[in-house]
């Protein structure tokens, strides 16, 4: 998936990322991103086949401390509520 120049110029390229679990149980694929003017992050949707990927620009850009270095996003059971909800943590 490209970046469109049309989310601003300061998002340069995705670099690696790794899935994650929304609110929903949908997968995401959070990813780092080449940002000259912050820590960011982003939210990556992947359609249920795997086939598709998306991102809402509005939403889909987070501000991440350290999200322009490489990072790991671990599962942390105080935080989910069954069947992967996330209960402290909106994504």
């Amino acid at each position: 998936m490209a970046v469109d120049s049309l989310w601003g110029s300061q998002y340069d390229n995705w670099l690696e990322g790794g899935a994650v679990l929304s609110r929903e149980v949908n997968v995401l694929d959070e990813l780092r991103v080449n940002n000259r003017e912050s820590e960011t992050a982003a939210y990556i949707e992947v359609s249920n086949n795997g086939r598709k990927l998306s991102i809402d620009p509005k939403s889909g850009f987070i501000h991440f401390p350290g999200g322009c270095n490489k990072f790991v996003v671990r599962f942390d059971g105080a935080t989910v509520t069954g069947a992967g909800q996330l209960d402290t943590q909106q994504i």
